[in-house]
Formats: C-alpha cells, sequence, structure tokens
C-alpha cells in the first residue's frame, strides 16, 4: 500500500500512511476487500499477542471472539 501523504522532510517523520502507522500511539491494521490483514503496527500485534508474522495474512476476525465473526464481517462488508 502506498500513499502520497508528503511532510515537511524532517528525517525520522513518516513520509507515507504505513510509516505514519509505526509512529502512532494506537493499534492499526490495514485490511484488503476481503478482510485480510495485510498490515499493522507493533502496538495492534501486542494488543492481541500476536507477532507479526502470526498475523500477517489472516482474516481481521482472527483476533476477535468467535461470537463476534457474523457481526464484524458485516460490518466489514458495509466498507468494502
Amino acid at each position: 500500500m502506498t500513499s502520497n501523504i508528503s511532510t515537511t522532510g524532517h528525517p525520522g517523520q513518516p513520509r507515507s500512511l504505513p510509516d505514519l502507522a509505526q509512529h502512532v500511539q494506537a493499534a492499526v491494521a490495514v485490511v484488503d476487500r476481503q478482510g485480510v490483514l495485510v498490515d499493522f503496527n507493533a502496538h495492534y500485534c501486542r494488543l492481541h499477542g500476536y507477532d507479526r508474522h502470526e498475523l500477517l495474512g489472516r482474516h481481521f476476525t482472527a483476533v476477535s471472539p468467535k461470537r463476534l465473526h457474523a457481526p464484524l464481517q458485516r460490518l466489514h462488508e458495509t466498507f468494502s
């Protein structure tokens, strides 16, 4: 995923949306149209108790309680 977000050019500042997600103090995840996790930051991993390699390529509902899978999927479909 690429973005045209620009910065003032200061060293260490994020230059794209994925870079920005790595610098915020919140859990951030990016999914594709099917709901598969394609990028996320370290906070997202810590929040859910997984390493990056365990989540990459999995459906976003994998970190949610089973009872919430269907409602979350329906919600996701309203955005895709």
